[in-house]
């Protein structure tokens, strides 16, 4: 009789176990927001995959980043929650039911956490009871309200996290935080920011393979090959952001969870290795590797200088290095000492090479 009690309780354990598992999967590979608006130029990191943001509406998933350059990106929960990423930020979105307390006073709750791994986000609470964390690499805040802003600036001689809350309240806090109004770190500490340069250098990869694998006379495997460098630049990306938090971040959770994205995308890693080798030995001839350079794109310059009654001259000179061509003008107007001088420079280049070997 106890035996079939026992029997009876473990196949009771086994159904539960496996519907915790199914909702648990479901929930991981729905999507759980949606692009709501966006501006400029912005990134969407979902795994091996990076792609433009080009319409109101592109799915965001557990584990997705979003990176934004000289534009902004609205996103909107399923529970109604907002956030928007100003210009030159990096953000990863994760939801989960996580277990907090101890021992016997132990809960389950829904979290959303928030990562901001260099720029500004603003931040609107949904309907939902969902807790929601906002973390840097160097810090982790638990929030209880509805609006603000939270920030990180990577610059390594400064490594500073900011909150500005506008309604509710911080209830833990785990590192150092600036509370407050505070500016956009802006594309000076993006260029300071490693994982938002890779993933700059990774989707430059994802568009030379496109062109590279719509050339003529492209053999099967040389596409092959080109893809699965492309998905591994991506998944470097991915696992230097899980790296940096587990070598940085003051709280167990997060560097646990960062450990856990790592024992995914190392078996993802593994099998695109795997396919990169295969594809090279079944090409004949030398094989095509795509390497990418991506210059940052550079502030404006603005020097101001007094001068006396000069006249108005105007010189351009063109500098060129390597791929690069750097076009600088000056224009100096002195009809009175109180005349200023503009002088703005600016580059943007991508060049692309694609080097044969054997």
């Amino acid at each position: 009789m106890k035996s079939k009690k026992c029997i009876s309780q473990f196949v009771l354990l086994l159904i539960f176990g496996l519907t915790v598992l199914l909702c648990c999967s479901t929930e991981a590979s729905a999507a759980i927001a949606k692009i709501s608006g966006f501006t400029g130029k912005a990134l969407l990191h979902s795994g091996a995959d990076i792609m433009l943001i080009s319409r109101i509406g592109q799915e965001i998933n557990v584990g997705d980043f979003v990176q934004t350059e000289n534009g902004e990106a609205e996103i909107t929960f399923n529970d109604g929650a907002m956030l928007k990423l100003s210009p030159y930020t990096k953000t990863m979105i994760q939801e989960a039911s996580e277990e907090s307390g101890a021992w016997i006073f132990k809960t389950i709750q829904a979290t959303r956490r928030l990562t901001c791994f260099v720029g500004k986000l603003w931040f609107k609470s949904g309907s939902s009871n969902r807790r929601l964390m906002m973390q840097s690499p160097t810090a982790v805040v638990g929030i209880r309200g509805s609006e603000g802003d939270f920030g990180f600036n990577p610059d390594p001689a400064r490594l500073q996290t900011f909150l500005n809350i506008y309604v509710g309240e911080v209830v833990t806090v785990a590192g150092s935080i600036i509370r407050g109004f505070f500016e956009n770190p802006g594309i000076t500490a993006a260029q300071k920011s490693t994982v938002y340069q890779q993933l700059e250098t990774a989707y430059a990869r994802v568009v030379a393979t496109a062109a590279a694998n719509a050339a003529p006379n492209v053999s099967e495997n040389q596409k092959t090959l080109n893809d699965a460098n492309a998905r591994l630049a991506a998944l470097d990306v991915a696992k230097q952001a899980a790296t940096i938090l587990i070598q940085s971040n003051p709280d167990a959770v997060v560097r646990n969870q960062a450990q856990a994205a790592i024992a995914v995308i190392d078996p993802m890693i593994t099998n695109n290795q795997a396919l990169a080798a295969q594809a090279r030995t079944g090409i004949t001839g030398p094989t095509t590797e795509i390497t990418t350079t991506v210059l940052p794109a550079l502030p404006t310059t603005v020097t101001t200088t007094t001068l006396p009654d000069l006249p108005t001259t105007v010189t351009t000179t063109t500098l060129t290095t390597g791929a690069t061509t750097i076009p600088t003008t000056t224009t100096t107007i002195a009809p009175s000492p109180l005349t200023t001088i503009w002088t703005t420079t600016s580059t943007t280049s991508t060049p692309t090479t694609v080097t044969p070997s054997r």
